[in-house]
């Protein structure tokens, strides 16, 4: 929140690991009260694998922060398979409520093992001056980058 006041105009992201909806419940009402006072918008990607616990936890955070959201979109991860492979998501009542209350979706295509494996703990803001890769492994990282930002319309 600090963070957010002290940069009035710049777009923040804010990266969430696997299992924080316990804390995102405990602390909605503060994040919600802090966006409004901030007349901040909040954008919520999804990025989804092919596991139950996904929809599940998207659910959950809806609950939790579906009244503040001002667009909201479920990036399926590529990583996980071909976008045909999502099943369960395509399959869900969550998916049916998270598209009628206005949200979309979109498929970020896998980034090459041979690319990821190197950068696994770089930022990907980072990864692009990374010593470690070869020329063609930037060339990877550079197409993929521009694609993502295409898809994701960043």
């Amino acid at each position: 929140m600090d963070i957010m006041a002290d940069n009035p105009d710049v777009d923040l992201i804010v990266s969430l690991p696997a299992g924080v909806g316990g804390v995102i419940r405990q602390e909605a009402a503060t994040f919600k009260e802090a966006l409004r006072t901030l007349k901040r918008q909040f954008i919520l990607y999804w990025v989804m694998n092919r596991l139950k616990d996904s929809i599940i936890l998207l659910k959950e955070a809806q609950q939790d922060l579906g009244d503040i959201t001002y667009k909201k979109a479920v990036i399926k991860n590529g990583f996980y398979g071909d976008e045909d492979k999502f099943y369960r998501w395509d399959n869900s009542q969550t998916r049916q409520e998270f598209l009628n209350t206005g949200g979309s979706e979109i498929f970020l295509p896998e980034l090459h093992e041979r690319v990821a494996d190197k950068i696994h703990n770089i930022p990907l803001s980072h990864a692009i001056s990374n010593a470690d890769l070869k020329f063609s492994e930037k060339n990877e990282l550079q197409r993929w980058l521009a694609n993502a930002h295409k898809i994701i319309n960043i």
